[in-house]
């Protein structure tokens, strides 16, 4: 489900335009997924607890007719050569692309990861972005400071 008090909405012409290169995400990219996740999760917010059969599991599910369900099937990895340095999931509602699940390996892959947000915005004819992330989360942090 979606907190309201957990969404950052942003315009993608705001965003500022940052070098990035993407691909689809990939059942190796599990470990390091599970990594940023963890390391992105802010106690003060909600923060579910990912097992690695969870991960794996997730990958499972390929229905994305299901609102706001993770997709991995279509999610994004932001990479730098063979380091994936974050990723997104990305359902577009109406003029608003939501990114639904969404992580950053440190600032600079915050701003790659947000750039690449906004290019899918673009292409998808969205007007508006809704990040669903707290406060705390990097992207968000990054998204205040532009």
């Amino acid at each position: 489900s979606v907190i309201s008090e957990h969404a950052v909405d942003v315009e993608p012409g705001a965003v500022p335009a940052v070098e990035h290169r993407t691909r689809a995400v990939k059942p190796d990219d599990l470990p390091n997924l599970r990594r940023i996740f963890e390391a992105n999760a802010d106690p003060r917010g909600l923060t579910v607890e990912r097992t690695a059969a969870l991960w794996r599991t997730s990958f499972a599910c390929k229905d994305a007719t299901i609102p706001l369900y993770p997709d991995w099937k279509r999610a994004t990895a932001i990479v730098d050569g063979a380091k994936l340095q974050g990723w997104f999931q990305a359902q577009k509602e109406g003029a608003t692309l939501h990114i639904k699940e969404i992580g950053a390996d440190g600032w600079d892959a915050a701003a790659r990861t947000a750039a690449a947000c906004a290019d899918a915005a673009r292409k998808a004819g969205a007007k508006t972005l809704q990040f669903h992330i707290p406060a705390a989360h990097p992207v968000a942090r990054y998204l205040r400071e532009y």
